[in-house]
């Protein structure tokens, strides 16, 4: 095993280098002969959290630490995302506070298993796969076991260690699994609910079981809008969440209840295109969605109108044209390069980019089933959908550079960061596990839009790749191919619908006769256009439909 463990410290240095907590005495440091354990034994995972919580964690641990160890200083240094400015917004950041007041074997084996599947997942330390996925089966035989007890299902560091073994299923396997979609994680989120509704909304909480409980509500909304499910949390853990999240944590709040919106949105949409009957009651149904799915985009308008100066993104600089067979492996893709304050910040954008388009596809889906049999791409909320999705697809891209940290030397400007990671140097010069993380969905949402272009997507599957196979966001990084990722939205959703024009490959590759005046010729055309309709400029949005049907506010 000797040399196997050696090969796996050639990985970026801030795996074991300094914590930001950094402030004690040289005698409050964890002595040497503390890391001196065989490869095999079991670290003790809560005395080392406390001690990079304290700031009295070794600097370099020698390179016979155990492995565990190692992955856990690695986890921390690139996944824990800690706050410091007036936005109290990061990623995990209640789990080393949780650990020092609520110590808990069910939450550190959670802990480890999700730091060896990390570690695991970088170039070099591929060997530990089948170590993470045995800490894995441990930490879930104790979360079962926990859930069975009321008293224990209802503490955090239980619904923390579902969280966790939540993030293990998207680490270990691809985030979209092939014939299964958005699935690597849903059976956890489930779980976490589940531990939700078992707890009183109304009771004392601290602001750490708060942000906790926050956490999982994000992740429980993204899994309900790619999955098509309404989230079954009791409405008044939104009511205790949205006075928690107030004033400068309005953002994430706003965006949070919009996503909740759209998933709810397409939900319904499903719905109606599998049940709705052309009558007078079903389409005034179809046409008051549009109008709320519309209301949804609007939102998301007034938001990023409305956003504080520390949420706002520019355009630095300007990419020139590159050559289309170096797409794939380019850092930039033609066009602008907007800078962000925060990686937080850029993620919330994109969060709520990826929901615009698809709370787009339910406004086309609508129109076209109110217009059908007419070709939906005549209809105006198709036009809007197409402009908006191609703006929303290049501002995703744009914001790519900034949130892998490669932005251009030459166009950067220096910004103070207000987060840090739990552990490790402070540097913005190389992107860290979460940044890959945070961009896996918003490329995803590109990759699969009726609106992208071809370059667009060969960019965006290349910066996927690079996120799962360097960054180590997740295995399984050849799912992102144009093999695997077929779908189209919302052309996609149409086909399952039946709104596709059932004739158009044969339109579209019919051959037009030379002598147009010929008899063949009239029969040709006769024969194939004879069924279709004239094509209409007129909207489903047009007065006598608005006249016909007026819409009811039958949502919020």
């Amino acid at each position: 095993m000797a040399p196997m463990i050696a090969n796996t410290v050639a990985l970026p240095e801030n795996q074991m280098t300094r914590p930001h907590y950094w402030s004690l005495s040289g005698s409050e440091i964890v002595s040497h002969s503390r890391w001196k354990q065989r490869q095999n034994a079991c670290p003790n995972t809560q005395r080392l959290v406390e001690a990079i919580h304290n700031g009295a964690h070794s600097v370099y641990p020698p390179l016979m630490a155990a492995l565990e160890e190692r992955a856990i200083c690695f986890f921390l240094s690139n996944y824990v995302l800690i706050p410091h400015g007036a936005v109290k917004c990061g990623f995990l950041g209640f789990l080393l506070p949780l650990m020092k007041l609520q110590p808990s074997a069910i939450l550190s084996d959670s802990l480890s298993a999700v730091a060896l599947a990390t570690f695991g997942n970088q170039p070099n330390a591929r060997m530990l796969k089948p170590k993470a996925q045995r800490a894995y089966s441990k930490a879930l035989r104790q979360v079962t076991s926990a859930i069975s007890d009321p008293k224990q299902a209802a503490e955090d560091t239980t619904l923390a260690a579902v969280f966790l073994l939540g993030l293990f299923e998207t680490m270990t396997y691809s985030v979209v699994k092939e014939n299964e979609g958005w699935n690597s994680w849903n059976s956890h989120v489930t779980g976490a609910t589940a531990l939700l509704k078992m707890r009183n909304p109304r009771g004392p909480m601290s602001p750490l079981t708060l942000e906790l409980v926050w956490t999982v509500k994000g992740h429980l909304n993204l899994s309900c809008l790619l999955n098509g499910k309404l989230s079954d949390i009791p409405k008044e853990w939104n009511e205790v969440l949205t006075r928690f999240r107030t004033g400068a944590r309005g953002g994430p709040t706003i965006c949070n209840h919009l996503q909740s919106k759209v998933a709810k949105a397409r939900v319904d949409c499903d719905d109606l295109m599998a049940n709705a009957k052309r009558t007078p009651q079903d389409f005034e149904r179809v046409l008051n969605l549009m109008r709320t799915a519309e209301a949804i985009e609007q939102g998301y308008l007034d938001w990023a109108e409305a956003t504080p100066a520390d949420w706002k993104y520019k355009c630095i600089g300007w990419i020139d044209p590159i050559p289309e067979e170096k797409l794939a492996e380019s850092k930039y893709f033609p066009g602008k390069i907007d800078k962000y304050s925060e990686v937080w910040t850029a993620h919330i954008w994109n969060l709520s980019r990826g929901s615009r388009l698809l709370n787009y596809s339910t406004i086309v889906r609508c129109a076209a089933w109110l217009c059908s049999p007419q070709d939906y791409r005549t209809t105006v909320e198709y036009e809007k959908a197409r402009i908006a999705g191609k703006e929303i697809i290049q501002d995703v891209l744009a914001s790519v550079s900034n949130c892998l940290s490669e932005i251009p030397t030459a166009m950067d400007e220096p910004s103070l960061s207000n987060h840090s990671f739990a552990c490790g140097k402070k540097t913005n010069n190389r992107a860290k596990g979460l940044s890959g993380l945070f961009v896996l969905w918003p490329l995803f949402s590109v990759a699969t839009s009726d609106f992208v272009t071809d370059a667009q997507r060969t960019w965006a599957l290349g910066r996927m790749k690079y996120a799962t196979e360097e960054l180590g966001a997740s295995q399984g990084s050849d799912i992102y191919t144009e093999q695997h990722l077929s779908a189209r939205i919302p052309s996609s959703m149409l086909e399952k619908d039946g709104l596709i024009p059932s004739r158009k490959n044969e339109v579209l590759n019919l051959q037009i006769p030379v002598q147009q005046t010929s008899p063949e010729a009239e029969k040709t055309w006769t024969n194939n256009f004879y069924h279709y309709p004239t094509p209409s400029p007129t909207s489903t949005s047009s007065s006598e439909m608005k006249q016909q049907f007026l819409p009811a506010s039958q949502y919020d």
